[in-house]
């Protein structure tokens, strides 16, 4: 149906740098030669109607003000013709583009439905836990919604066959998994909580946290071998699925890796800042001044290092967010009622 069909992924995408057909396809970031380039901008001016461009992660761009291409381009004021296919979180269109044309078609992925998620937890543990397990997922509507992807219903039920807990909200799965790879590194003891952990185990694991706060911070998602480095928590997170291998690029043949979930990422992240930042209120506002002012890509970091700080730290944090970078109170104090909520019911972090 379509002579060419390009997926970019927007993931902190500066969508203000796509100002034409080369950043729109990713061109310039494949191995090819100038004249390549410039017949395939060409087939696409003349033929949009043969091409297919896929935009997944609307959500996940960067929160910074849309190109005038590429709003006009899904707007359908550019290119006409051209067949897209956008992807997002159900609240994650910043732009209000997705509504700024007539779509051909709306899809929704739900996942696993209510009874799919029975046949898979039953699947995965024995029948008794499988049977406590359901019980309290039809308790919550919180953990069913969650149940419905799968890759956080196995975490679930991970968690709940090792420890008997049941995450309550997203945050919580991802902090069980450093937990995990606690567990693993250590290489014989169970940790219901951080604080049971010992510092020699905690120490590789905030290296792990640095590491992914620095990427976080340089908007590198992905990264080679050689810069994980021949350390065994490394390879910990790899053997948990903590870490995963990326396709290979046509720029490099390299191996490449990312975290399993981007989160995942943020959660590690936010344990390293809160335990080796020390944080008190002058060291919050610090922090927010030395990230910067066009740093949308941090949103859920932020509210995941609220989840963690004194009301007072909590506060002086959405109070510069607010003034700095746009972003609500509530979505800190969000952040930091679920965690408020996890501790209140029968699942103990004490992170």
């Amino acid at each position: 149906m379509f002579d060419l069909l390009v997926a970019r992924e927007l993931r902190f995408e500066d969508v203000r740098l796509v100002k034409g057909v080369r950043e729109l396809l990713g061109l310039n970031a494949l191995r090819m030669t100038e004249e390549q380039r410039q017949v395939v901008e060409d087939y696409v001016h003349d033929n949009p109607q043969r091409v297919c461009v896929v935009l997944d992660g609307l959500d996940e761009m960067r929160m910074v003000q849309c190109s005038e291409f590429l709003s006009n381009v899904i707007k359908g004021k550019a290119l006409k013709g051209l067949r897209l296919i956008i992807s997002s979180r159900p609240c994650g269109d910043v732009f209000n583009l997705s509504d700024a044309q007539k779509n051909d078609r709306k899809v929704e992925l739900v996942g696993f439905r209510p009874a799919d998620v029975e046949v898979y937890v039953r699947k995965i543990l024995n029948a008794k836990e499988a049977e406590e397990l359901l019980n309290k997922v039809r308790e919550s509507p919180q953990v069913l919604s969650m149940m419905s992807t799968p890759v956080l219903a196995y975490e679930i039920c991970k968690t709940y066959h090792l420890r008997k807990q049941v995450p309550l909200c997203v945050s919580d799965i991802f902090q069980m998994m450093i937990l995990r790879l606690a567990d693993r590194h250590s290489q014989a003891q169970i940790y219901k909580t951080w604080a049971e952990v010992p510092d020699d185990i905690q120490a590789p694991i905030l290296a792990l946290g640095k590491f992914a706060f620095d990427k976080l911070l340089s908007q590198r998602l992905v990264f080679t071998e050689k810069e994980l480095r021949d350390q065994a928590i490394f390879r910990d997170a790899i053997a948990l699925g903590m870490l995963v291998v990326c396709d290979r690029t046509a720029l490099d043949d390299a191996k490449q890796y990312r975290f399993s979930h981007l989160t995942l990422q943020e959660s590690l992240a936010a344990l390293y800042v809160f335990f080796c930042g020390h944080m008190t209120r002058r060291k919050v506002v610090q922090l927010v001044e030395s990230i910067g002012p066009d740093a949308g890509h941090m949103r859920t970091f932020w509210m995941l290092l609220a989840s963690r700080l004194n009301q007072e730290c909590m506060e002086t944090l959405a109070n510069s967010l607010m003034t700095r970078r746009k972003c609500s109170e509530p979505e800190i104090t969000s952040a930091a009622s679920f965690t408020m909520l996890s501790r209140e019911a029968e699942f103990p972090l004490k992170f």
